[in-house]
């Protein structure tokens, strides 16, 4: 029995050593994203799209992931991933939430229902699969990024999905970042209904400070926390269609997943969970500032090794292949989650 944790020990360390080409990998493909979005200035800019677009571009020059790079790949697109979204709990509080007001809050939710509930008929209409138009519909009624990859484990996308719906997410949510602001002035929005509907409305954080800062100080505080609303129902979102998913796998319903996902059980997804843990204790305030400083810091570099894996494992020939109906379904879905907080303020407003 002495002999059992050195046995074990020692079959540990070749596990971890296989997974340590595939980490350093994306790790190195992450850590270059980041510098060429820092040296070029463009912070509205998203790391992680950077990230997947070298990673796909590295994959298609050498032609095939080295075997010896799998076990870590897979380890930072998933694992990993997990990891980060569960830290993204520490960025949201539910005073943040409940400082909205009534108005904020329904504007938020609103966004969010309508668009994920609308995301596979709209699909079905322009002949995207379901599963890839709930990961599209995700990115766009969440956080973006993020988003997309956390509903993608969800429901089980593959990689070449999962960095469509990346793509076609940040395509579009770097456009709304540059024309919201314009449609703003031009409609009037007083700060906080501005703030509001950009929080609401607009992708990823880093864009919602873009945009809402350009109307003042007021404005882009009131966006912010609108959009860390949207960010605490990354959880709520994720944790339902994991229990649909579950659902159609026992009634043989392939409409979420295909057969041979279907066949399978659906895993708790503990991330979600994480999530939701990290929020409730970062409410209560017993989470150091020290520790919510370094999550903050780290928790976009995780995400940025992880879809550098993702962009890394992908085919980019299974991503052409698929045209441009995503990018039909992501503009109808952008407009859609534009178009619904704006009535909401501007009706309650």
């Amino acid at each position: 029995m002495a002999s059992l944790p050195t046995t074990e020990t020692a079959g540990a360390l070749p596990r971890l050593a296989a997974k340590l080409p595939g980490l350093a990998l994306a790790g190195v493909i992450g850590g270059t994203a980041i510098l060429m979005v820092r040296a070029s200035g463009m912070q509205a800019v998203s790391p992680v799209l950077v990230a997947i677009g070298l990673g796909l571009v590295l994959r298609a020059v050498i032609g095939r992931a080295p075997a010896v790079a799998a076990p870590g790949l897979a380890v930072a697109s998933k694992p990993l991933m997990r990891l980060g979204v569960a830290l993204l709990g520490l960025q949201v509080t539910a005073g943040d939430i409940l400082g909205l007001g009534l108005d904020g809050i329904l504007a938020a939710l609103a966004a969010l229902s309508v668009t994920l509930s609308l995301a596979r008929p709209l699909g079905r209409l322009v002949g995207v699969e379901p599963r890839l138009a709930t990961v599209i519909g995700g990115g766009t009624a969440i956080c973006g990024a993020s988003a997309a990859a956390a509903v993608g484990s969800a429901v089980r996308a593959r990689d070449d999905e999962i960095a469509y719906a990346v793509g076609v997410v940040t395509l579009f949510g770097t456009a709304v970042m540059a024309l919201w602001p314009l449609l703003g002035t031009a409609l009037g929005l007083d700060d906080r209904a501005y703030g509001l509907w950009i929080g609401a409305s607009v992708h990823e954080v880093a864009q919602v400070v873009a945009a809402g800062f350009q109307h003042g100080t007021a404005a882009g505080e009131v966006s912010v926390i609108a959009k860390l609303a949207r960010v605490a129902m990354l959880a709520p979102v994720v944790g339902l269609l994991v229990w649909a998913a579950d659902r159609a796998a026992r009634r043989g319903d392939h409409a979420i997943e295909d057969a041979e996902a279907a066949a399978a059980k659906v895993p708790v997804p503990w991330f979600a969970v994480g999530f939701v843990a990290l929020a409730g204790l970062n409410s209560l305030g017993v989470v150091p500032e020290e520790v919510r400083h370094v999550s903050a810091a780290a928790t976009p570099i995780m995400l940025t090794v992880a879809l550098a894996a993702i962009g890394f494992g992908t085919d980019l020939g299974k991503v052409k292949a698929r045209g441009i109906r995503p990018v039909i379904l992501g503009l109808m879905l952008t407009l859609v989650v534009g178009a619904v907080p704006l009535a909401v303020v501007s009706v309650l407003g």
